[in-house]
């Protein structure tokens, strides 16, 4: 399960650039996410963005698969 850490609130398709590299090499990985402090959660492009609050939530949602 990859993950991409990142401190700014607003976001920036950059954030997502080291996953897709990942994805790419690793394309059976899970869930890759960018964990970011801003408001806005979703999924673009097979990644999802979730605030660091509810960073819990990617944990969990890999137990599950």
């Amino acid at each position: 399960m990859p993950i991409e850490i990142k401190s700014a609130s607003t976001v920036n398709q950059e954030f997502s650039r080291n996953l897709k590299k990942f994805m790419a090499i690793a394309s059976d990985a899970a869930a890759p996410s960018v964990v970011y402090s801003g408001k806005l959660e979703y999924e673009s492009n097979g990644i999802r963005y979730v605030n660091f609050k509810h960073c819990g939530q990617i944990l969990e949602s890999s137990e599950k698969s």
